[in-house]
């Protein structure tokens, strides 16, 4: 029986999420074009285009959220596996005290107001930005504390 596989991919935040098939329950992959020609012969392809083998990955590993160099832009390497097949997939955010999206890991992240912070991959704009609990502030009026967390309107 040929299974057709829907990878999903979520662009939420800055980040991809790409689900695991073989964990969906997907035992191969439908190789064949709306013909039914075969368009590829790998082993993760229901028959008659490969074996359908399936099975798990060994050393598939996503990496932590590190700094890309560029200030406010973090990026990581995300692994799935794919019917015994790891996939590796390079994914960007903005960093905390940063707000925006990246695609590449150098542009579209800008530091939020100052003394404000975010929340890393939570801060796709300016209203993910927030002046933390706690923090003082004083004007011409007086001055005081803030009791919760003050998040920033457009």
């Amino acid at each position: 029986m040929k299974l057709k596989i829907l990878i999903v991919i979520l662009a939420l935040a800055g980040n991809i999420c790409i689900y695991d098939a073989y964990a969906l329950g997907v035992t191969c992959l439908d190789c064949t074009d709306s013909r039914g020609n075969c368009t590829s012969y790998a082993a993760s392809c229901c028959a008659p285009c490969g074996s359908g083998s399936g099975g798990g990955c060994t050393d598939c590993n996503s990496t932590a959220w590190a700094s890309t160099g560029t200030a406010g832009h973090e990026s990581r390497t995300e692994a799935f596996c794919v019917l015994g097949n790891c996939s590796k997939a390079k994914t960007y955010r903005c960093a905390a005290e940063y707000y925006g999206k990246t695609l590449n890991g150098t542009s579209g992240c800008t530091k939020c107001p100052s003394p404000g912070t975010s929340t890393a991959g939570e801060n796709e704009d300016i209203t993910s930005c927030y002046i933390p609990s706690g923090n003082k502030f004083s004007d011409s009026t007086g001055s005081g504390t803030y009791t919760g967390n003050c998040y920033y309107t457009n």
